[in-house]
């Protein structure tokens, strides 16, 4: 996971103050998708630090105890191999050792020290960020539905207008004191390292302690993105694209609401099992996962971004739960077995398919808010894959939010035939269990 530098946190909090200014009902959306953006991730880990902390004072309780001995312990033993004026040199200069290491173990404790302090100012902030990103995430719900209604209210326009630019504000308040803790923190620890090389205790550690982490779990997991590249490449349709539904059922379909659309054939007879009413099931909850992907992140990446993940990990979770892992495995993959499909686009999407099938398999009793928040939390941490400003895939942790590219337009490869889909990995037909309402279908449970 990347770590800002102080630089570039500077930039972010005048960008923020600068989104702050002029907010109004005309650009208020813009706004705070913008300052998600600038608003961004507050790596860094608080622990890490603190651990690192601990690490320094042991070892200036460590020195201080070998002062200790030098001082006492050596000098009393000079003294039994020499006497009178022969002892005076070699007991002043053991005596001196002693003084100069407990001297430099207070330079450890005083490194500690400012390691300490800052993980813990490191931590509120991160708590605070997250607050601030929130709010910002809630009032762009409320900027939507205060649009949606024509004329606006003007008093409420004005009171969400003043509130989004008091929390952009905030927010580039909270990176400028995250920077000026980042400058002074790194002055003072680079002063005391400064001490122990001169010393010779240590070799260069003019490092910038933000950056201190523990190793990433993720490291020795994580697949080579050119692999997953090569990985996840289905076989075009052989049957090619249809219109979905037609005849009496498109008929049907139309008089609840679903007009006709084009998918794949395979992908149209999976619906098929499903009957009328499930495909409005499955239809709904594509919708209710592609509107919820327009808030998620600001909006940033709703194509072949951090919104983009998510609306493929949450689509899929939310499908796992209602029709089962097999059926939705072999559903969303006749999903990408389009013709007109890039490479970089349907490894990206079937990578993160998967991984929110994991999700809902690993969380069955998840309600849909709580599959949204850790499907959110996956991407964060990396576990999917976006496309970057160079046209290559990503993991989602490593590409800055709000700075993702698009899938370069290249020939597809062959890819993988998934065959048929196999009916005993699930159990066909609509069940829509307990959370269905009485009309059969789950709109507006999601």
């Amino acid at each position: 996971m990347s770590v800002p530098s102080a630089g570039e946190l500077g930039r972010r909090a005048e960008r923020l103050t600068q989104l702050s200014l002029g907010v109004t009902t005309d650009n208020v959306l813009a706004r705070i998708q913008d300052g998600l953006i600038e608003l961004g991730e507050l790596t860094g880990d608080p622990v890490a630090l603190e651990s690192a902390a601990a690490a320094f004072a042991r070892a200036g309780a460590a020195l201080q105890q070998v002062g200790e001995d030098t001082a006492t312990g050596a000098t009393s033993q000079l003294h039994t191999a020499w006497t009178g004026g022969a002892a005076a040199v070699p007991t002043e200069r053991t005596s001196s050792a002693g003084r100069r290491i407990r001297s430099d173990s207070a330079v450890f404790d005083a490194a500690a020290s400012v390691l300490e302090s800052l993980g813990g100012r490191l931590r509120e902030a991160q708590r605070s960020h997250g607050d601030v990103r929130q709010y910002l995430v809630d009032l762009s719900h409320q900027a939507v539905q205060l649009l949606a209604v024509q004329p606006v209210d003007a008093g409420a326009g004005a009171d969400l207008t003043r509130i989004v630019g008091e929390s952009l504000a905030a927010g580039g308040t909270l990176l400028g004191q995250v920077r000026d803790d980042h400058d002074t923190a790194t002055g003072h620890f680079a002063n005391r390292m400064s001490v122990l090389v001169a010393s010779g205790w240590l070799g260069d550690l003019f490092g910038d302690p933000l950056g201190a982490r523990p190793d990433d779990p993720l490291d020795d997991i994580r697949r080579p993105t050119q692999e997953i590249l090569e990985t996840y490449q289905v076989s075009t349709d052989p049957d090619g694209m249809v219109t979905y539904p037609d005849g009496v059922t498109g008929w049907l379909a139309e008089r609840l609401g679903k007009e006709p659309r084009q998918l794949t054939a395979s992908e149209a007879r999976l619906l098929d099992d499903l009957g009328l009413f499930g495909v409005k099931d499955a239809d709904d909850i594509q919708e209710v996962a592609s509107t919820r992907a327009q808030t998620a992140f600001g909006g940033a990446g709703i194509a072949d971004g951090h919104a983009d993940a998510f609306r493929h990990a949450y689509w899929n979770a939310l499908l796992t739960q209602r029709f089962d892992e097999g059926w939705t495995d072999d559903f969303t993959t006749a999903h990408e077995r389009r013709p007109d499909n890039r490479p970089h686009s349907e490894a990206m999407d079937l990578h993160n398919n998967e991984v929110g099938r994991r999700i809902a398999r690993e969380n069955p009793d998840a309600d849909p808010d709580e599959l949204a928040s850790l499907v959110e939390q996956a991407v964060r941490d990396g576990h999917t894959v976006v496309i970057g400003q160079d046209g290559n895939l990503g993991y989602s942790d490593q590409i800055p939010i709000g700075r993702t590219g698009q899938a370069p337009n290249i020939p597809q490869p062959p890819g993988v035939d998934p065959g048929e889909p196999d009916d005993t990995r699930w159990s066909g037909g609509y069940h829509p269990g307990d959370k269905a309402d009485d009309d059969y279908t789950t709109s507006g449970d999601y």
